[in-house]
């Protein structure tokens, strides 16, 4: 049977080395460009080797493939539950705030 799962955000296993610039000198930068691929260019090399997960352990990605029954969302790396965690609390807090509401939208159940 194929599965698939999403994988959300989270962990960025970079396996490839993104310092394009070493072996060609330094991009050069276009002025017009600097706020949108200049923005990117800079977090590139910023982030380059210093990403949150570690692409070796990334082969739990294995075992998650393989399971009888996988996640709907894969989530790798302590970043990733950190950004569920949030998630989960700000909508908690919503669904807290405005329970009434809500629950007054469904059809009346009579028995």
């Amino acid at each position: 049977m194929v599965s698939e799962v999403p994988r959300h955000p989270g962990g960025f296993f970079f396996v490839v080395d993104v310092s394009w610039t070493g072996k060609r000198g330094a991009m050069k930068q276009v002025g017009d460009y600097a706020e949108s691929a200049g923005r990117i260019h800079d977090w590139a090399q910023q982030t380059d080797h210093a990403q949150p997960g570690d692409p070796v352990k990334a082969a739990a990605i294995v075992e998650i493939a393989q399971a009888e029954s996988p996640p709907l969302r894969l989530r790798l790396a302590a970043d990733s539950v950190t950004r569920v965690e949030a998630e989960l609390a700000v909508v908690t807090e919503e669904l807290a705030d405005r329970r009434r509401l809500v629950l007054s939208t469904g059809h009346e159940v009579t028995s």
